[in-house]
């Protein structure tokens, strides 16, 4: 099986995802974009942010206060927390009308939909579900987009499994959710995240939320390497959208890879014989 390739497209200086995204670490700031072999993408980094996203995604489904009970509305002036509208025959749509992520902005929805017997987006019971659908856009001052959509045909989905209240349970499961950098019409990483086995939830708020065991599949689509990885003991607490320790470990591309989560946002992360510290670009402190 191929291994997924540090330069996806242009064979030369390795960026991470960031330095397309805004500021960059090219020497050359005022030509390098668009010219041959001059930026690349680094596709561990990046791996890692698809790990980010499903710990952002999950705590999204609460709305802005990550209660996983139901939606609720907020308005802040960054990103975090900000643009949940009200709940609309089940459905609350997540507006982000260019928020704030650092130097990038945000533009674009997350659509929530409760299914079952839920009434007025509140989990009624068991075999009740949160179905998350991704269509948004990070933008960088230099131009280079990240998007993030719905590639199969539910998107994500958190379904309650068992226990009442706060000890609520949940699968979270997942048919497809694509992120893409592009930049001046080039792409430079395409991969889609998906669930091979369920992964399990516990908890409905922040203050000791855990998952653990089950898949999480990326599937690279320039390359179609994979990567199977799994969570141990990832567990949130209040103050930040993510989990802020456990761990992620498994195989990608026939290298061991294992991500350390160390706070809200950060992480070290090991593929095969090497380390760098992550930071993840969806998980923020609130």
């Amino acid at each position: 099986m191929p291994q997924f390739s540090k330069t996806l497209i242009l064979p030369l200086v390795a960026v991470v995802a960031a330095s397309v995204l805004s500021c960059g670490k090219n020497a050359d700031d005022a030509s390098s974009v668009g010219r041959a072999g001059s930026i690349t993408v680094d596709v561990n980094d990046e791996n890692a942010q698809q790990i980010g996203e499903v710990m952002a995604s999950i705590d999204e489904a609460g709305g802005a206060t990550g209660s996983l009970a139901i939606a609720s509305v907020g308005s802040r002036a960054s990103c975090a927390g900000y643009g949940f509208g009200s709940c609309t025959a089940n459905t609350v749509n997540r507006v982000f009308n260019g928020c704030s992520i650092g130097l990038s902005t945000l533009s674009g929805t997350v659509g929530l939909t409760w299914t079952g017997s839920s009434v007025n987006c509140t989990l009624g019971a068991a075999g009740d579900s949160i179905q998350r659908s991704p269509n948004f856009t990070m933008t960088g001052p230099r131009g280079g987009t990240l998007a993030v959509t719905k590639a199969g045909a539910l998107g994500q989905a958190l379904t309650w499994t068992g226990g009442t209240g706060a000890s609520k349970t949940f699968d979270f499961t997942s048919d497809g959710i694509n992120r893409r950098i592009t930049h001046s019409g080039v792409t430079y990483y395409d991969v889609t995240t998906r669930t091979t086995s369920a992964i399990a939830v516990s908890g409905t708020s922040r203050s000791g939320r855990v998952m653990s065991g089950g898949t999480l599949r990326l599937t690279n689509n320039v390359t179609a390497a994979t990567c199977d990885v799994s969570p141990s003991n990832v567990t949130w607490e209040m103050g930040c959208n993510c989990a802020t320790n456990g761990s992620w470990s498994g195989n990608c591309g026939g290298q061991t890879f294992a991500i350390e989560i160390t706070g809200c946002g950060t992480g070290t992360l090991t593929a095969g014989t090497s380390s760098q510290s992550v930071a993840f670009d969806r998980c923020l402190a609130n």
